[in-house]
């Protein structure tokens, strides 16, 4: 599947029939979120800070992609972080030197973690006992050996237990590829490139433990319930939908200034947080 393909399928991928990695996160952040999310879907509003962290795994893809081929080129990677850029509003780059400093940066982790031998962005798709929805993820990076590295960018660092922390992400991750294949996950990792003046490549990472799995199915599986909780009870209902299972607002406020569903960004959420 194409990059364009993947974006294509991505967007069209109705959280209703299958639950993602990216619905849970969102809406662990803000719950009435992922209710207008299930039922009054809108287009994502785009910034420089989501848009930099596009660029950066299309770069870092490109980047062990050359490196399959023999030596990784941080042009190459650039010009397709590039590319991705071009997409959208000129207003939302972020600057290339930023882009190229973070690539550059990335060169000997390649070595480091053998990443010329792992599959980059691998689509995901099982059926997990005890979860009643089919996952859908889209890790970024996975070894041959079933680790798992997801790629971040952050104005702070992440806490030391990040990784042992990440149930509805990681824990998604490994319980899908886990059961889409016969591979035990052996441990997983966030690479985070900290956006501070000095900015730096930051890897917390976590050896998976049954424990680790039993807390990740536990939280996933309530999400599974929540969603289709949220799908019954607005099945048919002509007077709009209702929110019966999703009762968290947003986590902070500054959700609220770039989210679709804010009225001043043409939403219908009603307890949108003044920023």
């Amino acid at each position: 599947m194409s990059r364009a393909e993947q974006s294509a399928a991505l967007a069209a991928r109705d959280p209703r029939q299958f639950l993602s990695k990216s619905f849970m996160v969102g809406a662990e952040l803000c719950g009435e979120r992922a209710h207008l999310d299930l039922n009054r879907p809108r287009p994502f509003r785009m910034n420089e800070a989501v848009l930099f962290g596009k660029a950066i795994d299309v770069g870092v893809e490109a980047l062990i992609e050359s490196a399959r081929k023999g030596t990784p080129s941080v042009a190459f990677a650039a010009h397709e972080a590039e590319l991705v850029m071009l997409e959208h509003d000129e207003a939302l780059w972020p600057a290339i030197e930023d882009v190229d400093l973070a690539l550059k940066a990335f060169l000997p982790h390649i070595e480091q973690f053998d990443m010329a031998d792992m599959v980059t962005q691998p689509h995901i798709r099982a059926d997990v006992p005890g979860i009643d929805m089919t996952l859908d993820c889209h890790p970024d990076l996975m070894g041959r050996d079933g680790s798992i590295i997801d790629i971040k960018t952050a104005r702070r660092a992440k806490e030391p237990d990040a990784a042992a922390r990440s149930y509805l992400e990681l824990g998604a991750y490994v319980l899908a590829a886990e059961a889409a294949s016969d591979t035990r996950v052996g441990w997983v990792a966030y690479m985070t490139w900290v956006r501070t003046k000095s900015p730096y490549w930051q890897i917390v990472d976590f050896e998976v433990t049954d424990e680790f799995r039993r807390r990740a199915k536990e939280r996933i599986r309530r999400y599974a319930d929540a969603v289709k909780a949220d799908v019954r009870a607005n099945a048919e209902r002509a007077a709009g939908p209702i929110n019966v299972s999703f009762p968290n607002g947003p986590a902070f406020p500054s959700l609220c200034g770039g989210c679709a569903h804010a009225p001043k960004n043409g939403g219908e959420c009603t307890i949108t947080e003044e920023v």
